[in-house]
């Protein structure tokens, strides 16, 4: 069961990590929908992986320098890496906050 839970706590902090730094920053404010070049205009030119990835890393900003600030002992840019759950369960296994465990009430 206590492993259950610290993977279900381990999939949630990534989970919320990604989220936050992927966040478009208007949408808290306000509720205004900022459209990329992309999706307003479908005539855009379609980004290259490269330019996907460096994306991600500038949306994930905020979300690294938070997980950084807790002392996470990896970089945080390898929650970007799509086989993270098979790559990063040694080193999340380090983080203290993986062996908590936290009852949330409504």
């Amino acid at each position: 069961m206590r492993l259950r839970i610290a993977s279900i706590t381990a999939t949630g902090i990534c989970t919320v990590a990604l989220l936050f730094g992927s966040w478009p920053a208007g949408s808290a404010a306000g509720g205004v929908n900022h459209l990329s070049a992309a999706q307003s205009n479908p005539a855009a030119k379609q980004k290259t992986p490269e330019e996907r990835l460096q994306q991600q890393r500038d949306d994930f900003a905020a979300g690294r320098s938070m997980l950084l600030k807790e002392g996470l002992p990896f970089e945080p840019y390898e929650l970007l890496d799509p086989a993270w759950r098979t790559k990063l369960p040694a080193k999340l296994d380090e983080v203290p906050a993986m062996h908590q465990d936290r009852t949330i009430r409504s």
